[in-house]
């Protein structure tokens, strides 16, 4: 299969935007479902399904840099820009990370407080 940069454009983009509709849906899904429940692993995975969403966003600037044409200052055009976005994606884990563990040491605290007392 022989694609144009244009048609690849294309693809990546409309990729993209599919999947950044499909993970709000999946995290407002998830995180009803885990208020409900009341089950703080599928808050967590909402958590990881909006940070999937920031990511997709990256990713589609990346897309857009990267079909820029070439320029004066770009004179092989600006395909290598999208490596630049890479950093971004790959920073987003330790976050999330970051992020669920300070929730699960205020669980914990809480816990603490009912069964133990006030003592942290």
């Amino acid at each position: 299969m022989n694609t144009s940069k244009s048609e690849a454009v294309s693809i990546g983009l409309r990729s993209t935007l599919i999947g950044v509709v499909a993970n709000m849906l999946l995290a407002a899904v998830k995180a009803i479902a885990g208020i409900a429940g009341n089950s703080y692993a599928l808050i967590a995975d909402a958590i990881e399904s909006t940070s999937d969403i920031a990511s997709s966003f990256i990713v589609l600037g990346g897309i857009k840099i990267a079909s820029l044409p070439a320029d004066s200052d770009h004179p092989y055009g600006h395909g290598s820009g999208g490596y630049s976005h890479c950093g971004g994606n790959g920073s987003a884990a330790p976050g999330n990370a970051t992020h669920m563990a300070v929730l699960e040491k205020l669980k914990f605290v809480k816990i603490r407080k009912r069964f133990v007392g006030k003592k942290t």
